[in-house]
């Protein structure tokens, strides 16, 4: 049987402090979803570009508008302290919402393996992820996710773009697919994590890398930044949901 790592997670500290424990990590993180076909994704840069060119063919231009910020939540005093009680998770009480006075996708990272960023939304269903670096790394690396998603409407397509990635290369490109976690389905008896997303592809963006002006005379080119992205469409009203790269585990659960 497996039994929850909640007081593992109490004693697991970070840089910032983290606000919840993630639904999945109360869950059997072994439970077996079945294998799943690889994605056909051979007419995703097709559907990328055709997207793109809508944007910039738009008569009117979307502001861009950030929905989650790390960096202000971790300086602003209400929100960079640990909270006083041990952490939970709420997510039980809260699936099923939509707040309708909030016209975006509510995003969280602030638990253990959490590492979203930045969220901004560039569309009306359209958001740029900008993902934090591993605590103490030493070199730039930047490709695992794990971030949680609410304030969902149903039968709407989403488009998710990881903006700060850095290989040249990955797996995303030849048919994998992140997984993601619905806690709606978990209550209702189909809590797995699963490969979801289509139109998935990774390709180079147009962000280049700031090195401070101080770029070496012998390198004619900047740095670029490559992206992730995929979208979704949800089945459940309110749900919450939970993305990663990859099937994720915790240091609390190694504990």
């Amino acid at each position: 049987m497996y039994v929850s790592c909640n007081a593992n997670e109490n004693s697991t500290r970070s840089v910032i402090p983290f606000v919840k424990i993630a639904f999945p990590e109360l869950q059997n993180p072994d439970i077996d979803s079945g294998r799943q076909p690889l994605c056909d994704n051979r007419a995703s840069m097709r559907d990328v570009v055709i997207h793109e060119i809508a944007r910039a063919r738009a008569s009117v231009q979307f502001p861009p508008k950030v929905v989650y910020d790390l960096d202000a939540l971790a300086t602003d005093e209400k929100t960079s302290k640990a909270p006083s009680q041990p952490l939970s998770c709420s997510d039980r009480t809260r699936v099923g919402h939509v707040d309708t006075n909030v016209d975006h996708l509510l995003f969280e990272s602030r638990f253990e393996c959490g590492n979203l960023r930045k969220a901004t939304q560039v569309g009306p269903n359209h958001y740029e992820l900008i993902l934090s670096p591993d605590i103490n790394q030493r070199k730039e690396h930047y490709q695992w996710f794990y971030f949680e998603v609410s304030n969902i409407v149903n039968h709407v397509v989403y488009n998710f773009e990881i903006i700060n990635c850095l290989k040249a290369t990955s797996m995303y490109s030849k048919g994998m697919q992140p997984v993601m976690y619905s806690v709606g389905d978990a209550l209702n008896g189909r809590g797995a994590w699963v490969r979801a997303g289509d139109s998935v592809c990774y390709y180079r963006n147009l962000y280049t890398i700031d090195d401070d002006g101080e770029m070496e005379e012998s390198r004619s080119k900047k740095r670029g930044f490559y992206s992730i992205r995929f979208n979704v469409t949800f089945s459940n009203k309110g749900d919450i949901c939970y993305f990663a790269y990859h099937f994720p585990y915790t240091f609390s659960f190694l504990k």
